[in-house]
C-alpha cells in the first residue's frame, strides 16, 4: 500500500506495557516463550519493515497479533489480516454491552473492527477486563496515526 505510515514496533510495545497490565496472555511480542513466538511467526510472511509488537495468544488456534503495519489473527485455523489504514476505528463490541449491561467492562472480551468499506469484523481477544482496553487503545492508537498523518 503506498501511503502507510511505518511506526516504531518498541514504541507500539512500550505504550502497551505504560497500561502496565499484568496478562499471561497479551503481552508485548518479546515476552512471550520462543516456541510461541516461532510458531505465530511461521504463520505470516512479516513485510520488509515489519516488525511484532504485541501478542493475544489463547492457544496455537486463537490469536491476535499487532504488528508495526498490521493487525493479523487466527482463529480455528482460519487467520487474517488487515492494514491499519484499511481500518477506519475499533471499539469494543457495543452490542455486547447491551446484553451484559453494567458488568460489561470487567467481562467483554470482544473487539469490533470498523473497515473503511464498511464492514464490521468482532473478535474475541481471549481476556477480559483492562487487558482488552489496553489492547484497544494500542490498536486506536495506531489507527489514529495512519488516519491523521
Amino acid at each position: 500500500m503506498n501511503n502507510k505510515i511505518i511506526l516504531d514496533s518498541d514504541i507500539i510495545s512500550s505504550i502497551f506495557s505504560r497500561k502496565k497490565i499484568n496478562s499471561k496472555v497479551i503481552m508485548p511480542f518479546k515476552s512471550f516463550a520462543d516456541d510461541t513466538r516461532n510458531y505465530v511467526l511461521h504463520k505470516l510472511a512479516l513485510g520488509e519493515e515489519e516488525k511484532p509488537s504485541v501478542l493475544s495468544f489463547v492457544n496455537f488456534n486463537h490469536w491476535y497479533l499487532i504488528t508495526n503495519e498490521r493487525l493479523v489473527w487466527e482463529i480455528n485455523q482460519k487467520w487474517n489480516y488487515l492494514y491499519y489504514e484499511m481500518i477506519d476505528s475499533v471499539d469494543i463490541n457495543q452490542e455486547g454491552l447491551f446484553r451484559l449491561g453494567s458488568s460489561f467492562k470487567s467481562q467483554t472480551q470482544e473487539i469490533d473492527i470498523k473497515t473503511k468499506s464498511g464492514e464490521s469484523i468482532l473478535g474475541d481477544i481471549g481476556e477480559a477486563g483492562a487487558s482488552v482496553f489496553a489492547l484497544l487503545s494500542v490498536i486506536s492508537w495506531i489507527v489514529a496515526k495512519n488516519k491523521y498523518s
